[in-house]
């Protein structure tokens, strides 16, 4: 069953509220794609447009709906530079030490992880169950 929605909310710097719930058949434990914009793929060979397709530039699990709406969270994690003044400047050859950290979504829409943006009104799109965990960086349409 392919389900499609919008951001309709960013409640915290994890979680946010999506405008699809149960009765548009979404369940906890679903994962949804933020989707970017569509790109158009054209053929190498005549430059004649073949279809489209949108990148997938966060994953969400849905940690608790109603009937009108649902509550998704992140829950990949990025490698990230810990802040400024704790690599040591005492062995400057010394390699910094990255942090495993969670994904995170800043108030004005914005990731603290670099290229990840999530803002009111991007699209999503249901990815799968949790369970399945491999899901796929570009949706085709």
């Amino acid at each position: 069953m392919k389900i499609t929605g919008k951001i309709a909310r960013i409640t915290s710097d994890v979680e946010v509220i999506i405008n699809r719930g149960g009765r548009h058949g979404v369940r906890d434990g679903q994962v949804f794609g933020v989707t970017s914009p569509p790109e158009n793929v054209s053929d190498p060979d005549d430059a004649e447009s073949i279809g489209r397709f949108s990148r997938v530039k966060a994953k969400l699990i849905v940690v608790q709906h109603s009937e009108a709406f649902c509550v998704a969270r992140t829950f990949e994690t990025a490698q990230v530079l810990p802040p400024a003044g704790i690599w040591p400047a005492s062995n400057p050859l010394q390699p910094p030490k990255y942090e495993t950290r969670k994904v995170r979504i800043n108030r004005n829409g914005k990731s603290y992880v670099p290229g990840v943006d999530i803002e009111v009104g991007d699209s999503v799109t249901l990815l799968g169950k949790s369970e399945s965990g491999d899901f796929p960086s570009v949706i085709l349409e």
